[in-house]
């Protein structure tokens, strides 16, 4: 007769092959975006033909491997349910705390990298911003976009020299892209300078592999300067939603590290569809805007998502991968 451990560990596996059965029934489709690389971007294959020729429907809305969201969730919520390596940016912004800074620097400290935690690796200042605009200061904002480009140049004045680390994340030969350069031209006058700057100063020395910080020591911060929206995070209808509603129904498990992200493997998410983030760009703000315009039409929340977030990956190719 079995034991109770041997009972128990059968159960488990039992329970693991039928969700597994369910998940068969249905197929995640992978973007494009996510194969490109391994796969030719412009060859004819697909996962949506695969899963045709395969006689399966596809997964639409949450993937059941992956815990549920709340009804109406918040940014608390997703910290604990869906971003990966929290630690450093939790770290940052203990750090901004210690050192004396405002609220709107602490949370700015706390969402600098919340592109690369929770969705996509490249140019990560740009979407984590397009991520949090509309929930945020302007301030914030601005400053979490600025960072990914303030922090490939020195400022004595506040003591940030180039880190050490980029020579051997990127190697003593990188040069930013122009683009990168033009746009610490525009940052280093912007009256939000010094916000964004205060981010790189706490995000260097936040990686400290000794320490552990806890999301809870951040839910006055939250409150009193992230704008919950009523109906929940990826369910009001800002220029947000979409990439919000991408982490809702994503699968936490599809964790590539990308040649382009060495510091943070970061999780790329897309609506149940595991999505390879190597070579999507930065986007200004009204062609996110236009983007999202065209989309429109769209009834369905998800097909919203993918409409508008493809839509935005194709009017950014002038956004190169160097400034990750």
């Amino acid at each position: 007769m079995a034991s109770l451990s041997e009972r128990a560990d059968a159960l488990e596996h039992e329970m693991s092959m039928e969700l597994e059965r369910k998940v068969a029934q249905r197929q995640p489709i992978r973007s494009a975006i996510y194969r490109s690389g391994e796969h030719d971007p412009s060859s004819p294959g697909h996962d949506l033909f695969d899963a045709l020729a395969a006689g399966k429907k596809f997964l639409m809305g949450p993937d059941p491997r992956i815990p549920p969201m709340p009804e109406k969730p918040t940014l608390m919520d997703f910290f604990r349910l869906r971003f990966g390596n929290t630690q450093h940016v939790m770290q940052s912004a203990r750090l901004a705390m210690k050192n004396g800074h405002d609220e709107k620097v602490v949370l700015a400290c706390l969402l600098h990298d919340i592109s690369v935690t929770g969705f996509i690796c490249g140019d990560h200042g740009y979407w984590g911003a397009a991520m949090v605009e509309p929930y945020v200061d302007e301030e914030v904002s601005w400053a979490i976009r600025a960072h990914q480009v303030l922090r490939f140049f020195p400022d004595p004045s506040v003591g940030y020299a180039y880190p050490e680390a980029y020579i051997k994340y990127f190697g003593a030969d990188f040069v930013p892209e122009p683009y990168v350069r033009e746009a610490y031209e525009r940052f280093r006058d912007h009256r939000y300078y010094m916000t964004g700057r205060l981010i790189c100063l706490n995000d260097y020395y936040a990686f400290d592999p000794e320490v552990t910080v806890e999301l809870e020591e951040f839910e006055d911060v939250i409150g009193r300067n992230f704008r919950q929206p009523e109906e929940g995070l990826g369910f009001d209808h800002s220029p947000a939603r979409a990439y919000l509603a991408v982490h809702q129904h994503a699968d936490p498990r599809a964790v590539k590290r990308t040649e382009a992200c060495p510091v943070s493997a970061g999780r790329r998410l897309q609506c149940g569809m595991r999505t390879r983030a190597r070579h999507w760009p930065g986007v200004s703000s009204n062609r996110r805007l236009k983007a999202r315009a065209k989309c429109a039409g769209s009834s369905k929340p998800l097909a919203k998502a993918i409409c508008e977030i493809g839509a935005l990956a194709q009017r950014g190719s002038r956004r190169s991968s160097a400034a990750r």
